[in-house]
């Protein structure tokens, strides 16, 4: 039961991500920062399709989407895959889960409903 419970808190923790992911600035929190310090940026209209996060745009003003990027479950990354080796941003998955054991990745999963994973057969 030990390892289904940290399979069960390895799900929770992906579907925590998820919401938290939603969120985002699609134009980098760097970007968006420098664009809110130097400009009236926040208060453009497409300040929330931009800067949701830094701008304060999304729903409770930190986590939750706002519509225009992400929501649970659906990529808010650009490119739809990882692309030249690049690591993915944390969350532009939310779908795909690592189950680790020992610390250690064992394998990976995809997350098919809210408390259901899909493994590989030969796991």
């Amino acid at each position: 039961t030990n390892q289904f419970n940290m399979l069960k808190l390895l799900v929770t923790l992906s579907l925590v991500t998820c919401l938290w992911a939603s969120c985002y600035d699609k134009d980098g929190e760097r970007n968006c920062k420098s664009w809110k310090d130097t400009s009236n940026f926040c208060n453009r209209p497409d300040a929330d399709q931009y800067c949701a996060k830094t701008c304060g745009k999304c729903n409770g003003g930190g986590g939750g989407g706002s519509g225009n990027g992400g929501s649970c479950g659906r990529s808010f990354a650009p490119q739809g895959r990882v692309v030249n080796g690049k690591d993915a941003v944390p969350g532009a998955y939310p779908w795909m889960a690592s189950i680790m054991m020992y610390g250690k990745h064992f394998c990976g999963a995809t997350l098919v409903a809210p408390n259901w994973i899909c493994i590989p057969l030969s796991s």
